[in-house]
């Protein structure tokens, strides 16, 4: 658990810039800014990130389990899921 808060960390912060780049980005042609919309916008894209975090830890968890569970030997390392959600990773082979 402890080693997910840096990325759930992440996750709430990029959440919520990404949240004020909209408002940013809403503000400048249309010249108002609607108070409760900012509420609204910022709290959904925070909780989209915060369950996208959990779901990618849930994902790394079970893969985890799974992959110690079948092994006849125990792991070398973790590091086949500790970067998961790096997109270089991603496409490694």
């Amino acid at each position: 658990m402890v080693s997910r808060c840096p990325s759930q960390a992440q996750a709430l912060v990029v959440g919520f810039l990404a949240a004020v780049a909209a408002m940013v980005l809403g503000w400048i042609p249309e010249g108002k800014f609607d108070l409760n919309h900012a509420f609204l916008l910022s709290a959904s894209s925070v909780l989209t990130a915060s369950f996208a975090s959990f779901v990618l830890g849930t994902l790394e968890t079970v893969g985890l389990v799974q992959i110690e569970a079948n092994s006849p030997t125990p792991m070398r390392s973790h590091q086949e899921f500790s970067n998961l959600g790096c997109p270089s990773r991603l496409f490694a082979a």
